[in-house]
């Protein structure tokens, strides 16, 4: 597989245009077309407020929701024009992940940023974006942090492995991207405790399948007793200079996750390196 079509996820927050020129790069390290999504959602009125709201109301939310989407897709088209890229633009309406999900399957990645949490309440939809995503697109989504700016995304890739299937089509749907990287490092957290499919030498048998694909990849086991997982990921993505993880997403059911924790919402929530996410 080739990355020919990238889907960018737009919107009105500070992070956009750093979540652009990580898609702008991709798309033109690997000769692919970038198509911009604008979801606009639609103005949400109690029922028993309903009553009190007329048409003036509606009317002035379809015009600032226009004017925000024509301001974005300004900020798309410029930014995609500099780079010399074929870019496409689509604004649409609707809950934003069942439309994200929706258009992701005709894209070979999808790029979404991390909610910064100072533009998000503790109970917006926003928040669950990325992971939504993650769980009902079927491609491969890779997050941007909403801190800090990534000048190389690539380059050097820690990819995590565990031999689950979400770490295996995390593998594979990453390919493009491994072929491209100067260097991958296949890590295992803790291999050999409750990991029994994982083998001997952890790492060794997707390496050696990846060296298949013209991959070169390295093997770097990781143990540590007193670290979440998660942690213990972008401690060890930091430790290797690594500008990219790619890994399985929800290998456990969102809702144990949200209650109990997991690699996937730890990453998601404090995550320093953009991620590839498969599940």
């Amino acid at each position: 597989m080739t990355l020919k079509h990238i889907l960018v996820h737009i919107d009105d927050s500070r992070n956009l245009d750093s979540r652009l020129k990580v898609a702008q790069k991709m798309a033109a390290e690997h000769g692919a077309q970038i198509t911009g999504l604008y979801v606009t959602v639609p103005p949400y009125v109690p029922t028993y407020m309903s009553g009190y709201v007329g048409a003036g109301f509606y009317e002035n939310q379809r015009q600032s929701a226009e004017e925000a989407a024509q301001q974005a897709r300004k900020r798309f088209d410029e930014q995609a024009e500099s780079s010399g890229l074929a870019h496409d633009w689509i604004s649409t309406d609707g809950p934003p992940a069942d439309k994200m999900a929706e258009y992701a399957r005709y894209a070979d990645l999808v790029v979404i940023g991390q909610p910064d949490p100072e533009e998000y309440n503790a109970g917006d939809p926003g928040r669950e974006l990325p992971g939504s995503v993650i769980l009902e697109s079927g491609r491969p989504v890779l997050v941007v942090p909403y801190a800090g700016t990534f000048d190389h995304v690539g380059s050097t890739v820690m990819v995590m492995w565990n031999a689950s299937r979400e770490s295996a089509r995390a593998v594979y749907d990453a390919l493009p991207v491994l072929k491209a990287a100067k260097k991958v490092i296949v890590t295992s957290v803790n291999p050999g405790r409750g990991t029994p499919d994982i083998g001997d030498l952890p790492g060794a048998d997707i390496a050696r399948q990846l060296a298949r694909h013209g991959v070169k990849a390295e093997t770097a086991p990781t143990y540590a007793e007193d670290m979440h997982v998660d942690d213990l990921i972008l401690s060890r993505g930091s430790d290797m200079s690594a500008d990219l993880i790619v890994m399985g997403g929800y290998g456990r059911s969102r809702v144990r996750e949200l209650i109990l924790g997991g690699a996937t919402r730890g990453i998601l929530d404090h995550m320093t390196i953009p991620v590839i996410f498969s599940h």
